[in-house]
């Protein structure tokens, strides 16, 4: 068990830093993407407006 503690680790490490090399713009484009999307789904599916 400890020994898959110790692998894990290192990898949940590097793909957490790999989220940190994006810029402020990109976070934001996808923010908005993200918010776009949901407002189609929640009308289409959801019946809100």
């Amino acid at each position: 068990m400890a020994r898959k503690v110790f692998m894990l680790l290192p990898c949940a490490l590097m793909i957490l830093q790999g989220c940190n090399r994006m810029s402020k713009e990109e976070k934001e484009e996808i923010i908005q993407n993200s918010t776009v999307v949901a407002k189609e789904y929640f009308k289409e599916k959801k019946g809100w407006k």
